[in-house]
């Protein structure tokens, strides 16, 4: 399994890598390059990426329960609430992920904070998550509404 891709809100969309190295800090730099409304990161792995897994809580503390995704899925597609949102696509047989913030004529303004060598990266007009589309290799895809009292959403990806 490839290092988790984890993309959450608390305010505003983040995406997180999960890396052990404390060499590895920095490695999604290439977020910060917005070009014509998108920024494009591309992950390699050894280990194959699968499997996606979306939750959230609501507003009296109640978590849902996991909508987990058949292995191998194709793309993760997630909405924020201000025509913000990002992308995870699997590629070469999910040893490569791409992953793509874009707005539909919105710049994603992208900041970063960084402690103890571990980094993640902050879309800050994204606003809350409020959709997930998930699309298998059949074509096929399951969306998933995360209603207005969800307070935290989270889609990991391993």
């Amino acid at each position: 399994m490839g290092a988790p891709v984890m993309v959450d809100d608390g305010g505003s969309i983040r995406i997180k890598l999960a890396l052990l190295d404390p060499d590895s800090a920095g490695v999604m730099d290439s977020l910060f390059d917005v070009q014509s409304y998108e920024s494009v990161h591309e992950r390699n792995s050894d280990d194959p990426y699968t499997k996606a897994l979306v939750f959230y809580l609501d507003e009296d503390g109640n978590l849902s329960p996991g909508t987990p995704v058949a292995s191998q899925f194709k793309r993760v597609l997630i909405h924020g609430d201000v025509n913000i949102n990002v992308e995870v696509e699997r590629k070469a047989a999910g040893k490569k992920l791409k992953i793509r913030v874009f707005g539909n004529g919105v710049d994603p303004q992208i900041e970063s904070r960084q402690h103890n060598n571990k980094r993640s990266y902050s879309v800050t007009n994204a606003g809350r998550i409020m959709q997930v589309d998930i699309e298998d290799d059949s074509g096929d895809t399951n969306s998933i509404d995360i209603p207005p009292s969800g307070i935290y959403t989270s889609v990991v990806i391993t």
